[in-house]
């Protein structure tokens, strides 16, 4: 997650990227940070993205 200060508040960027080609295959740009508005978000649109199959492994730091 990146925190990005605005002159009003700090938003909060999500992404998820695939280690193979190094794309970013998810994202969410959020003002909360709620995981459903920051993680929730950003795995549905990786998965939407992709054709996921059995025997996805998912990292995360």
């Amino acid at each position: 997650m990146t925190y990005i200060q605005t002159k009003e508040r700090f938003v909060y960027l999500t992404t998820i990227m695939d280690l193979y080609n190094r794309k970013i295959i998810g994202w969410s740009l959020s003002d909360a940070m709620s995981t459903d508005e920051t993680t929730l978000r950003t795995w549905k649109m990786a998965v939407k993205n992709r054709n996921i199959e059995k025997g996805l492994i998912f990292h995360s730091d």
